[in-house]
């Protein structure tokens, strides 16, 4: 696929201190044939400014008010020209070979191409290298976007971004396009820098809560549905759960407070888990009576001098019990089996609070 090419589509608004380093990342590539598409929401903290200084440089530039990042996106390939897109945000970056590395590896029987991108913590350090997930699991989970490239005529012939998405706007898209029996090819390199702060991140449990939406509004197209639909739950309940630890101590106590039966709580849990749950509503300052696990060798041992027993205790048991582990589904089955009408179960996502 010699001079093909390739249009970088970037979506702005108000990334004043990263923005350059995106725009040299693509025109300072190894590969030159390249058509580059500017979509800023009307930046006003000096954004558009920065890009104008760069206006000679790129192909399109658009400045108006969108309706959100994949409206923007949407625009952007609606002017795209080139056999192949990538998107890139402006407050990620590519690596100086992405492009060349792209254009080597699209064959004819290849439609879309991902890879392995870093993931850049608060503090500008390589955090972690994204893991080459399989295509085959999107049932549950997403491919690294950021280091997606697709063909023109798979926009063309499979449409861009579902806005009824706002967060997963992207998964929904690459989902679609897998049921299409769009070929994949996957490349076992760093393309994309990604940093953390962006809309996935800020709004975690909403961006799990969609993908959850996504894939079980697919799950009658699936291969082994009951396999992915709890693969699927454990994905969500293992975001909600970190969510909730990471939230004001002040917020789960009063979310707590209200759904304790009897003052009387117990910690199904005794995982790294349940260990940090016990940790974070002693900060609370609310007593647990017990922890239950159904490891049997953690009997009679202590979690901050709290005793470890077995579901059978729960026969008997008058209160509250809070689920701390990523199988909650199971566990919560395990529950309604035991038949105990004195045991009030909280619902986890109660203790989450939305912004």
């Amino acid at each position: 696929m010699e001079n093909v090419k390739v249009s970088i589509i970037t979506v702005t608004f108000n990334v004043v201190n990263t923005i350059e380093q995106t725009i040299n990342s693509v025109l300072n590539q190894t590969y030159d044939n390249i058509e580059y598409i500017m979509v800023d929401g009307m930046s006003t903290d000096g954004t558009w400014e920065k890009i104008c200084k760069y206006k000679n440089r790129i192909s399109v530039l658009i400045h108006e008010k969108d309706n959100g990042l994949y409206d923007a996106m949407n625009k952007g390939i609606a002017q795209a020209t080139g056999d192949i897109i990538g998107i890139v945000n402006g407050d990620d970056w590519y690596e100086r070979d992405t492009l060349v590395t792209i254009v080597n590896n699209f064959q004819d029987d290849t439609d879309i191409i991902y890879a392995r991108m870093n993931i850049i913590g608060y503090d500008g350090a390589v955090q972690m290298i994204s893991l080459p997930d399989k295509i085959d699991d999107i049932w549950y989970r997403m491919i690294p976007h950021p280091t997606v490239f697709v063909r023109k005529c798979i926009y063309d012939k499979y449409g861009t971004f579902n806005l009824n998405y706002p967060i997963v706007a992207d998964y929904e898209m690459i989902f679609r396009f897998y049921l299409a029996g769009v070929k994949f090819k996957y490349i076992d390199k760093v393309l994309t820098n990604f940093r953390r702060g962006g809309l996935t991140t800020k709004r975690q449990i909403e961006c799990v809560e969609e993908v959850k939406k996504v894939s079980l509004s697919y799950i009658d197209k699936c291969p082994e549905p009951e396999k992915y639909i709890k693969l699927i739950n454990r994905a969500y309940n293992s975001a909600l759960l970190k969510s909730i630890y990471a939230q004001e101590d002040i917020i789960v106590k009063e979310a707590l407070e209200s759904e304790i039966l009897n003052d009387n709580l117990c910690i199904f849990g005794a995982g790294k888990i349940g260990q940090k749950f016990v940790k974070k509503i002693n900060r609370c300052g609310i007593k647990i009576v017990f922890i239950i696990d159904n490891d049997i060798s953690k009997k009679d041992t202590y979690i901050d001098e709290i005793k470890v027993d077995t579901p059978n205790i729960l026969e008997k048991w008058k209160g509250s019990i809070l689920i701390a582990a990523i199988d909650y589904s199971d566990i919560l089955d395990q529950l309604v089996k035991i038949g105990n009408k004195n045991m009030h179960i909280i619902d986890i996502s109660k203790l989450y609070k939305r912004n």
